[in-house]
This record gives C-alpha cells, sequence and structure tokens, in this order.
C-alpha cells in the first residue's frame, strides 16, 4: 500500500519519505512529503473473516515556505481521492524537529 501512496505523492513533485527516516547527517530538502502508517485494521466480517483492510496513514507535508503548505495539501488531498483514497479535513500542523521547516498533516485512509 505505501507504494500507491508514495506513488500518488510524487506526482505532485516533491520527494517523499517514510517519517523518522531522516538521519542526523541528511538535511531536509526544501520542501517533502512524508508518510507513516497508523493502522491496518480489518473491515467487513462475515463468518469471522474479513474481507477487507482499511489502511490508515498519517501524511504530512513539510516545507521552508509556510505560504505553499495549505496549497499543496489541498492539491494532495485532491489527488489522493482521486486515486480512491478517503481524506477528510485539512488536518493540522505538523512539527519537523527543526525551526526551518513548517508542516500540516492529514489522515489518508484506503480500503483494499
Amino acid at each position: 500500500m505505501e507504494e500507491k501512496l508514495i506513488n500518488v505523492l510524487e506526482s505532485l513533485g516533491f520527494e517523499v519519505y517514510e517519517q523518522g527516516s531522516f538521519t542526523d547527517t541528511k538535511d531536509y530538502p526544501e520542501s517533502f512529503f512524508t508518510f507513516w502508517n497508523l493502522e491496518a485494521e480489518g473491515q467487513r466480517f462475515y463468518d469471522n473473516e474479513e474481507s477487507a483492510i482499511a489502511w490508515t496513514y498519517d501524511v504530512n507535508f513539510y516545507s521552508t515556505d509556510p505560504a505553499i503548505i495549505t496549497e499543496t495539501i489541498k492539491k494532495a488531498k485532491a489527488a489522493l481521492r482521486a486515486d480512491g483514497w478517503i481524506c477528510a479535513g485539512m488536518g493540522r500542523a505538523a512539527q519537523s524537529g527543526t525551526h526551518t521547516h513548517a508542516g500540516r498533516t492529514i489522515e489518508a485512509i484506503f480500503i483494499s
């Protein structure tokens, strides 16, 4: 499922990383996405068998330019929805761990 998510986010022209994958020796790009799989919960049970999985991800966008963050999140939501993902609301502010970047996070769900 990560590959599906990464492909959609990369189509917006930014690098995509798994949350927490940067090391102390790697600088942040000017703008980038990260993601984190929050859960993969069973759905649609019949005779004690699940027939679907709800994959839930935090999708984060960070940038040195705070002016593009909200607009990029809106574009990400539109692209994800077009690919069958569920994205509601505009999320919340996200800490980047550095003073140079601001961020925003949304939740994206795909039921497979």
